[in-house]
């Protein structure tokens, strides 16, 4: 099922946002890479590489061999808590920052910003709370991940956008446009703010 939405959300995010203005992407805790693989295959003159864990980098190079996209994107390991690596102008938050509390995501936040040139971007794709909560049954289905972030995982949880805003602009973002996609996920398109 969660492989099935992620597809869904990957397809619908790549559809939906203009990549123009981006020449090298890298997707942030990406496991084995299928959202850089599916960007790169819908935009042949981009490159790229999905960062993880270490023991994560074989099984990522596995998979990217056997896409149309081997010869354009690597994988590459360490942890996204202490530095990311340089020369790539955007970088993919997918269902990341939910996983985390507000400090740990700070700590991350200020890692991609570090290496983000000025002109950089940050695509962030995350459920956001509704402004207006029914406890109607089916439950809204970020209200639901909220409900099972809490079980879970202790302080992970999902946000409203004025909490992402808030997170994102106390380390060096703003939320320049957010895109909801049809699976009940958005985009949030970041950017440095203008100097």
């Amino acid at each position: 099922m969660m492989s099935q939405l992620s597809r869904r959300v990957i397809a619908a995010a790549v559809a939906a946002y203009d990549f123009s203005a981006v020449s090298r992407v890298l997707d942030v805790g990406g496991g084995l890479g299928h959202f850089v693989a599916a960007v790169l295959s819908a935009h042949p003159e981009l490159h790229g590489a999905v960062f993880d864990v270490p023991e994560v980098v074989d099984k990522a190079r596995n998979y990217l061999r056997w896409t149309d996209v081997a010869d354009r994107c690597d994988a590459l390991g360490g942890s996204f808590f202490e530095s990311l690596p340089a020369g790539f102008n955007l970088l993919l938050l997918k269902w990341i920052l939910h996983d985390w509390n507000d400090d740990s995501c700070r700590k991350l936040l200020k890692v991609c910003r570090a290496a983000l040139p000025d002109y950089g971007r940050l695509l962030v794709v995350e459920r956001l709370l509704p402004k207006e909560i029914s406890t109607s049954i089916p439950l809204n289905p970020a209200i639901a991940m909220d409900l099972g972030m809490l079980v879970n995982f202790g302080d992970a949880r999902e946000r409203y956008l004025e909490e992402y805003q808030d997170l994102l602009g106390s380390c060096g973002f703003t939320v320049h446009k957010v895109t909801a996609l049809p699976s009940g996920f958005s985009l949030l398109d970041c950017r440095p703010p203008a100097t």
